[in-house]
């Protein structure tokens, strides 16, 4: 999604004569997005993904949202840590994604992170 003050910057360019290819290398976006930022209505312009495509995750898609379902309903304590969740699917047969971060905390992509359960995006 684009603010506001994105959807300006690229219209002033536009209007001052910059081309659309430079002004979505500079800002790196799409030139289709520049294009319906320049045509769109004034105001704020979105963009919204029809489906979030997983094209690691797909298979083990249905299985990781019933642990996290099963998971939310367990007491604090005896919750499974990120690690453990996909250390079930591992041995499930299911070919899932761990990423490490910076702070050490390890996170499934990207189901668990759209979940809002990675505190390291806020």
């Amino acid at each position: 999604m684009l603010v506001v003050e994105t959807v300006v910057r690229i219209r002033r360019e536009h209007a001052a004569g910059k081309a659309i290819k430079a002004i979505a290398r500079d800002l790196r976006l799409s030139r289709k997005v520049v294009r319906k930022a320049i045509r769109g209505e004034e105001g704020a312009f979105s963009y919204q993904r029809a489906t979030q495509p997983f094209p690691k995750l797909g298979p083990a898609r249905e299985r990781l949202d019933r642990l996290l379902a099963e998971n939310e309903t367990r007491p604090r304590r005896e919750r499974l840590k990120v690690t453990r969740i996909w250390d079930l699917l591992v041995r499930e047969g299911y070919d899932v994604i761990a990423v490490t971060h910076d702070c050490g905390d390890t996170c499934i992509i990207p189901t668990l992170l759209s979940a809002g359960l990675d505190h390291c995006r806020n």
